[in-house]
């Protein structure tokens, strides 16, 4: 059974609505919309079709003035290039940080005399491991 696309307004609320309607013809759809309280104002096909004076596709063009120059796309590239790799020796750092961090932990729970020394040791890497966090990211932000 065809299905039918019908637009109007509700009776009883005034506001506009649209049902999808089961009939056999347009004026069966026009009918049965009526009888559930609609002022029926259009009635279509269940298949959507572009009005006849609708305008084709058009491409959009960005003027060159709006683009941005080759070289500041190679530097951005440059840029995020080079934070990715002082985001690469933050990660370095930060794995040894960690490690030296446990070295000196158990250093100090089992009494070595050395541990004090390998906990300083891991501090300074922590201080390493977000600084060049944060460099990373402040770098990629103004790329």
């Amino acid at each position: 059974m065809p299905q039918f696309i019908v637009k109007g307004v509700d009776r009883e609320s005034g506001f506009d609505t649209e049902l999808k309607i089961d009939a056999e013809s347009e004026a069966n759809a026009r009918v049965k919309a009526e009888l559930k309280g609609v002022v029926v104002t259009d009635v279509s096909d269940g298949r959507w079709a572009a009005p006849d004076d609708a305008e084709p596709a058009r491409r959009i063009v960005v003027p060159k003035e709006w683009r941005p120059a080759p070289k500041l796309q190679q530097a951005t590239a440059a840029a995020n290039g080079l934070a990715s790799l002082v985001r690469f020796i933050a990660g370095v750092c930060f794995v040894i940080a960690v490690l030296t961090t446990l070295v000196g932990v158990l250093g100090l729970v089992y009494g070595v005399a050395d541990a004090a020394g390998y906990t300083v040791f891991a501090f300074l890497w922590w201080i390493g491991a977000f600084g060049f966090k944060y460099l990373s990211e402040y770098m990629r932000a103004r790329a």
